[in-house]
């Protein structure tokens, strides 16, 4: 994945401001200035559920998974329902060959907003996980501040505006901040955008924060799936979000990772267990490729076995 160098972005409530290198684009919001100050270092594992069914009991307790139990099999309790691996493989391919047969912004409507995508965005009009967890995430969210990383069309986040979040949202791809600026604009609804890679020019805290993290982690996959936008080797950029998350979250917010039975669950699994962390699948439901392949999404809420503990 291309990454950008790292700026130094003065910490606000809500940034206001980002500049690329000498070199790129300058990107910025229209908000007010604010006054800054230091940004809180808060320990991702101390982090606090900000939803009422805390587990405070042996019986609650269980639904709350840790290294002891493995990811993938909490995540197919109840049956798996996606198509086998290689019928995605193969459908999700054709897919983004179709994809990049744009070679400019083009239009769509897609649940309710109307939405200009760059060809270098993961597709809202193609993959249907963009719109589920914009559906998804707003019950969970409950109109509480809310950052994404990857915003990539901005349809995610233009969900949660919609539904009362103040939203803030960074994508590693210029062009993806500049779109989903203006799909907001055109959709009357507010956000600050920023060129960001993952947390390098993040500011301020927020109530949750959010990546559909790419899924892909093995050189085994196919090449059509190695791209910036489905590929993460090794899952590098995921072991940063898990790790570095907690420092953009306020005293009782929460990270939330939107992922699927074709990412690497063990893996993730382990990853999370690796921070001392717990998880809940929050959310779990089916999307549809075409040509009757399916897919399987998942919404972890991700925090301390001492807050369970805490809690009981």
């Amino acid at each position: 994945m291309l990454l950008l160098t790292k700026q130094t972005l003065k910490p606000k409530d809500v940034p206001t401001k980002f500049q690329l290198s000498k070199n790129a684009t300058k990107l910025s919001s229209h908000a007010d200035p604010a006054p800054s100050r230091p940004v809180p270092r808060v320990s991702f594992c101390r982090a606090i559920p900000p939803f009422q069914n805390l587990v405070r009991s042996f019986d609650n307790r269980r639904h709350w998974h840790s290294s002891r139990r493995t990811l993938k099999k909490d995540a197919q309790e109840g049956g798996n329902m996606a198509s086998p691996r290689e019928e995605w493989e193969k459908r999700v391919s054709h897919l983004l060959t179709e994809s990049k047969k744009h070679q400019t912004p083009y239009h769509a409507e897609i649940g309710g907003f109307r939405l200009d995508i760059h060809p270098s965005v993961y597709s809202p009009k193609y993959f249907p996980e963009t719109l589920w967890y914009g559906q998804h995430l707003p019950a969970i969210v409950q109109g509480k501040s809310f950052l994404e990383v990857g915003v990539g069309s901005g349809l995610v986040s233009l969900h949660l505006a919609a539904s009362g979040s103040r939203v803030v949202a960074v994508d590693v791809n210029p062009h993806a901040v500049h779109h989903a600026r203006e799909n907001f604009a055109r959709n009357q609804q507010s956000g600050d955008f920023f060129a960001s890679d993952i947390f390098g020019n993040v500011g301020g805290t927020f109530d949750f924060v959010f990546w559909n993290h790419p899924w892909q982690s093995s050189e085994a996959v196919p090449d059509e799936l190695k791209s910036e936008k489905t590929f993460d080797a090794g899952y590098t950029l995921l072991k940063r979000y898990l790790a570095e998350g907690g420092r953009y979250l306020n005293p009782d917010g929460c990270i939330l990772l939107g992922t699927s039975c074709f990412a690497d669950m063990d893996s993730i699994g382990s990853l999370i267990a690796d921070n001392g962390c717990s998880y809940k699948i929050r959310e779990k439901g089916l999307g549809d490729l075409g040509e009757g392949v399916t897919e399987e999404y998942y919404i972890l809420q991700i925090f301390s076995l001492d807050r369970i503990g805490s809690e009981e």
